[in-house]
């Protein structure tokens, strides 16, 4: 695989910038029509994310996981130019759903019923009310944002209903044993501040 030294240089000058810009980059360099979504990882999709990721890493210090830039390129991806609302990018990001725009249509007349734009914060909470969620213990609330976390790295947004996921191609050996080693190193810190 080339490198692509201007793509990189580029992505790096808006990684901080506006999120649109670096999605429609990604979109525009790593095509739906050559890289479908549907393809679960199969598609080399993730092996060039995963270049780009230690380019950006080794070249300019940049910390953008494979996970981070495959979902800002989905997000463009399900919100093409005409679609965008006036809420910002992490909304659209959070609303992708099969009926993503009658969402946010309604969570938009809901925060403007508030006299508010539509945060992030305020999805969360209108999202939260329609479940009519109680508070998980936060036993479980740690184990869940763990798991989340060490499972969006590990899969770099690849989609799969497996419960062994940390099990799925492309994962690999090195990876998991990272994984595995960043935790106990994470605990053990842990572990000695507690005491």
């Amino acid at each position: 695989m080339s490198v692509d030294v201007d793509f990189h240089k580029r992505l790096a000058e808006l990684i901080d910038g506006d999120q649109w810009q670096v999605a429609d980059l990604l979109v525009e360099q790593y095509p739906e029509s050559e890289y479908p979504s549907d393809a679960s990882g199969k598609n080399g999709l993730v092996a060039a994310l995963r270049e780009d990721e230690l380019a950006l890493a080794r070249e300019y210090g940049i910390v953008a996981t494979v996970g981070h830039l495959r979902e800002m390129r989905s997000t463009a991806i399900a919100w093409p130019v005409p679609a965008r609302t006036g809420a910002p990018f992490v909304v659209h990001r959070r609303v992708r759903g099969v009926d993503r725009e009658a969402q946010m249509t309604k969570y938009l007349r809901m925060a403007r019923r508030e006299g508010r734009p539509l945060s992030e914060r305020m999805l969360l909470r209108y999202r939260a009310d329609e479940r009519n969620d109680t508070p998980r213990p936060f036993e479980e609330r740690m184990r869940r944002a763990i798991a989340a976390a060490v499972r969006r790295e590990l899969l770099g947004g690849i989609t799969t209903k497996r419960e062994d996921w940390w099990m799925v191609e492309p994962i690999v050996d090195d990876a998991r044993a990272v994984a595995v080693a960043e935790l106990r190193a994470l605990a053990s810190a842990i572990a000695r501040g507690a005491t």
